[in-house]
């Protein structure tokens, strides 16, 4: 039964064909609207390394493993993660923020994620533990660790969230609180103070053309000549 729910989890059916789960949804976040949560700097640094942002998270790191450390692997690397993020943001949705009523208050706020029952599902967990994964224990990691949120989105966007989470996901487990108004401004403005400012200190490298159409012309060598290659080349963009 752990077994059951750490695959469940995991979303080990998202690459790996299981009966059981075929008619599944993803595990992870519809990521269609995400320009309105977050920043391409952002997603660059969680990409590159998601545990650095989030030391209990979920999602894997694709980058950065040991067969891939050298170098010239990290070169292409960088440039292939850029690749990804230009892509995401490229094809994002606009999404309809809807304006505070005001500033919102964060002691209330804390108050607030304190008393409805935000912490049956989230925590804000800051330091890794080694307690072993129980089926209770991952009942309580329906939502993610809340640690360092303000620094991955902005308090218009939580506020949104908090006020109808099925407007922004309409497959999430996030159930809508009712909140006010009010409530909702001062839990997002209290949400919004918790910054991870290492995270951000992290370099985001620059844009390097020459790895990219290193990176293009490899791929076109499989179907064309040196010339056709080079020709394709000059006629795109970065």
């Amino acid at each position: 039964n752990l077994g059951l729910n750490l695959i469940e989890k995991a979303g080990c059916f998202g690459c790996h064909v299981i009966d059981k789960y075929k008619v599944w949804p993803k595990v992870g976040p519809d990521l269609t609207p995400l320009a309105s949560k977050t920043t391409p700097e952002w997603a660059y640094r969680w990409i590159a390394d998601p545990r650095s942002f989030r030391h209990n998270t979920w999602m894997p790191s694709f980058f950065g493993q040991s067969n891939t450390s050298d170098p010239e692997s990290l070169q292409r690397t960088q440039q292939e993660i850029h690749a990804i993020v230009y892509y995401l943001f490229a094809k994002s949705s606009p999404f309809p923020l809807k304006t505070m009523p005001n500033r919102g208050d964060s002691q209330k706020g804390e108050e607030i994620v304190a008393s409805i029952g935000c912490f049956g599902c989230h925590q804000i967990q800051t330091e890794k533990t080694e307690t072993p994964t129980t089926r209770d224990s991952l009942r309580r990691e329906q939502g993610p660790n809340l640690i360092g949120v303000g620094t991955k989105t902005t308090k218009p966007w939580l506020y949104n969230w908090l006020k109808d989470p099925s407007r922004y996901h309409p497959e999430t487990k996030m159930p809508n609180l009712r909140l006010t108004d009010q409530e909702a401004a001062d839990a997002a403005a209290y949400l919004s103070s918790l910054k991870d400012g290492n995270f951000l200190k992290r370099p985001v490298p620059p844009i390097e053309e020459g790895v990219v159409n290193g990176i293009v012309r490899e791929f076109w060598m499989k179907s064309a000549s040196g010339a056709e290659v080079q020709q394709k080349l000059s006629q795109m963009t970065t």
